[in-house]
């Protein structure tokens, strides 16, 4: 959960960064598009982010529980 909190802001930075950046591209004398990125766009992938974080640990944390470590650590020579 570490890795997700600290990816978070870099992902709403970065984000922002190549929306203004894709817009900057786009744009010409005659033709303006602002950048505009909504707070509820910021809560909405915050959220999908945590929901998909939370069912990924999940399912590893299952798998790792499902492991026999005495089996694994043991050796046939």
């Amino acid at each position: 959960m570490l890795e997700i909190a600290l990816a978070i802001p870099i992902g709403m930075i970065g984000g922002l960064a190549l929306a203004k950046g894709m817009v900057a591209l786009i744009e010409t004398d005659e033709f303006f598009l602002p950048a505009q990125v909504q707070a509820s766009t910021y809560a909405y992938a915050v959220l999908c982010v945590l929901i998909t974080g939370v069912i990924s640990a999940a399912i590893v944390n299952r798998k790792i529980r499902e492991l026999d470590l005495v089996g694994l650590l043991k050796t046939h020579e």
